[in-house]
């Protein structure tokens, strides 16, 4: 991407992004200065860790990292000292057109690298400043120095800024902003990049396995061989049998001794022959026993794993604030109601993408994933709702796998899906992907059951999938279907395809008169009575930038698929990823392989016309199109196998890639999110007062009636807002947003009678003290 200023004494002339931008103002100018950000400011990091969303990096264990042959092997492979440098610098005199001498000096940090130009001799009264901006990324910065300062253009497509700043002083001042990017081309290139990465370790990964695997089968024969010889050494003298074999053979011709083997030879076979008839049938049916055994209590093991991780890690409750409405409108649900009556004080307690309007108060979400956790509410464990859920697209995906590709394929979709740090971390999140998820992987079990057995009655419970799937996540169930969809119409099975939108149009009418029933429109959707920005499309009035572009789009699908190649498998950068095109690359792509290729692209195209990539717990966007992912990345490894002739290599590296995730990507990622608090920079939340059980999370010595007060926005909408009851404001324990003085008296005036509490931070604790 080329940046061009053309800078004199009373103006500066910014071309970026295809278009020009006057700015008044001047000054002498002694030089420039280029900012390079570093590892610690990568978006997506090798340990999962981003600056984009959570900002959940830890600086400490990048720079223990930063040395290490871990982190080394990584960077090369992910091509780091690329991202967001400035090249091709050029520095003209605007009233002659020669180059401008320069002295050059560097100044490595901990942030990145800062390279400065400072003009040798008198400086130009005009100059043109040209650089190209290589693979932008994190925020870099070209600067115009003076003598009290400097003034420069910064570009941070996450944000997506084109910011002129000028720095005097130490102070920072921000002038005009521009959108930024519009142009697609430089992120176009990007994701090519990415791709060509991924499909040159996808080849590597198969050569290394067909080396090894050739270096096996060479040196089998020599081991062998080593074995009989000593076996023929450990042999008594004479040619006389061993003492242990049971019928010494005669010596004393060599065609009798063969004959006698040949003989023995043929009835051992016979009857290996007959007892193999004899038990085929048994021996399939323990087989089968054994492997589903097998696969259940590899699930079972996952499912304590995902449990856990939702009780140590995120405490059995919302924290992520999507996850928190989602929470309410359960509880919500659980009260028999399908909105609640806003208290006078309503923006006390409201918490995120939560929506007053027409006197009723309801969550901006679908009615799909909160009906599901308020049904696991009723019994006190919806805290487990979506770990079941995710074995339910774990199992169900595999399930598919073994019976469109074989049993192997089937095990090893088994093994990459409890191997997914993507899904362990997702289970517990209290989020609707977990639902979805499920929903739309026993959606395409069911369809796979329907061609096997060439019975309707699967695709009208794959038809039902499908809606329930529509109505927990609208986009996400369309978008699994279209490839389902597109499979029987192109087989022609007309009465499969009735069948499906038959049972698939009364979750259809339900989702219409839920929106009927809240915002008074069966076409008014709920989050657009919130925001109505909040939708797909391009151009401007939409989402928090308030535009969005193919190129912007385009930069959220490379952050998304960025962190997917580290979240997916927890192996290192590109293998994820490549592993998805292998069935491709090597012209070994069977239709079902297609249609996973189409299902999991979909996701891929579709959320370029979203405004917003929705990091959180991973590339949760993506998280419906695990099942496909899954699908491929079994076939991926299943044609390694095949195709290098040794799937004990095969297994070999995948044993050494998966180490990464054992051994450094899930420990880290759990060190990241112990006390996980969905604020921003780290913060970790501990509730001092809310204890865990086998029924959920409780409030303990928590005095009654009380009022808790927080002045703190992120404190109230991400821990202590789910902690009030499904009746709120009618609650034992009332938790409330107070900011300002003035608001906590107006709380105390309206809810009189109850003790006054302030929920206080202390180095990570959330502890409760009289307010």
């Amino acid at each position: 991407m080329w940046v061009v200023l053309e800078a004199t004494d009373q103006s500066v002339t910014v071309h970026v992004d295809g278009a020009d931008h006057l700015l008044e103002g001047g000054g002498v100018w002694r030089g420039i200065a280029l900012d390079q950000p570093g590892p610690l400011l990568r978006e997506y990091q090798i340990d999962g860790s981003d600056t984009t969303s959570t900002l959940d990096r830890d600086p400490r264990v990048i720079l223990r990292l930063q040395d290490s042959p871990l982190y080394r092997v990584d960077a090369w492979l992910r091509d780091e000292a690329s991202y967001s440098r400035w090249e091709n610098v050029r520095i003209v005199d605007g009233d002659t057109g020669h180059a401008v001498p320069t002295l050059r000096s560097e100044i490595f940090s901990a942030s990145g690298v800062r390279v400065e130009l400072l003009f040798d001799g008198e400086p130009p009264r005009a100059l043109r400043v040209e650089a190209a901006l290589r693979r932008p990324e994190a925020a870099a910065r070209l600067w115009l120095l003076t003598s009290t300062g400097q003034q420069g253009l910064e570009l941070d497509r996450d944000r997506r800024n084109a910011t002129w700043l000028i720095q005097r002083g130490g102070a920072n001042e921000a002038l005009p902003r521009w959108f930024f990017p519009e142009q697609a081309a430089p992120f176009v290139a990007e994701l090519l990049h990415l791709i060509g990465r991924a499909t040159a370790a996808a080849y590597a990964l198969a050569l290394t396995i067909f080396a090894l695997g050739a270096l096996a089968r060479r040196t089998r024969p020599m081991l062998a061989s080593a074995a009989r010889a000593a076996s023929a050494t450990a042999r008594p003298a004479g040619g006389r049998a061993a003492p242990n074999d049971p019928s010494p053979l005669p010596t004393s011709t060599p065609a009798a001794a063969l004959s006698v083997r040949g003989e023995r030879h043929a009835n051992r076979h016979s009857e290996a022959l007959k007892r193999h008839a004899n038990r085929q049938g048994s021996v399939t049916i323990w087989e089968d026993r054994i492997a589903a055994s097998a696969g259940q209590l590899i699930l079972t093991l996952w499912l304590l794993a995902a449990a856990l991780i939702s009780t140590r890690l995120y405490h059995q409750l919302p924290h992520i604030l999507d996850a928190v409405s989602y929470y309410f409108q359960a509880g919500v649900f659980r009260g028999g109601q399908l909105w609640l009556a806003p208290p006078d004080i309503v923006d006390a307690f409201r918490g995120p993408f939560e929506v007053v309007s027409n006197g009723r108060w309801f969550s901006q979400y679908p009615p799909g994933a909160p009906v599901v956790y308020a049904l696991g509410g009723l019994v006190g464990l919806d805290w487990l709702v979506g770990p079941v859920a995710c074995v339910v697209l774990i199992g169900a995906t595999a399930w598919s796998a073994a019976v469109v590709h074989g049993r192997g394929t089937g095990y090893v979709v088994l093994l990459l899906g409890v191997l997914s740090p993507f899904i362990l971390f997702q289970a517990g999140s209290f989020l609707s992907h977990p639902i979805a998820g499920g929903l739309l992987a026993g959606a395409l079990a069911a369809f796979v059951m329907a061609e096997k057995r060439e019975r309707t009655g699967w695709y009208a419970l794959g038809g039902a999938l499908l809606g329930g799937a529509f109505v927990t996540r609208e986009a996400a169930g369309v978008l699994f279907a279209l490839p389902l969809l597109a499979r029987i119409s192109l087989r022609r099975r007309w009465q499969a395809l009735a069948w499906v939108a038959a049972c698939g149009l009364p979750f259809l009418l339900v989702y219409l008169l839920y929106n009927q029933q809240l915002t008074g429109n069966p076409l008014l959707l709920p989050r657009a009575i919130f925001d109505a920005s909040d939708r797909f499309g391009f151009g401007d009035g939409l989402g928090f930038h308030r535009r969005h572009t193919l190129a912007a789009g385009l930069a959220n699908t490379d952050e998304l698929l960025t962190l997917l190649q580290f979240d997916l498998s927890g192996w290192p950068p590109l293998f994820s990823l490549g592993l998805l095109g292998v069935p491709f690359l090597f012209g070994r792509a069977r239709p079902w392989d297609a249609l996973a290729g189409c299902g999991a692209l979909a996701f891929v195209l579709a959320y370029v016309a979203y405004f917003y990539h929705g990091i959180a717990l991973g590339p949760r966007y993506y998280f419906e199109a695990l099942p496909w992912l899954l699908l491929l990345g079994g076939r991926g490894l299943v044609v390694l196998g095949d195709l290098t002739r040794s799937r004990v290599t095969t297994t070999i590296a995948v044993v050494v890639l998966s180490l990464n995730s054992v051994a450094f990507y899930v420990p880290t990622a759990i060190q990241r999110r112990t006390d996980f608090s969905a604020i921003p920079d780290t913060v970790r939340n501990d509730l001092a007062f809310v204890g865990v059980g086998v029924f959920g999370a409780r409030l303990d010595a928590v005095p009654t009636p009380s009022l808790i007060v927080t002045n703190d926005w992120w404190l109230f909408n991400t821990s202590l807002a789910a902690l009030n009851c499904p009746r709120v404001p009618d609650c034992a324990a009332l938790f409330a947003l107070a900011t300002t003085p003035e608001d906590t008296a107006r709380l105390r005036q309206a809810y009189p009678g109850r003790v006054a509490l302030r929920a206080v931070q202390h180095d990570g604790r959330v502890d409760l003290e009289p307010d």
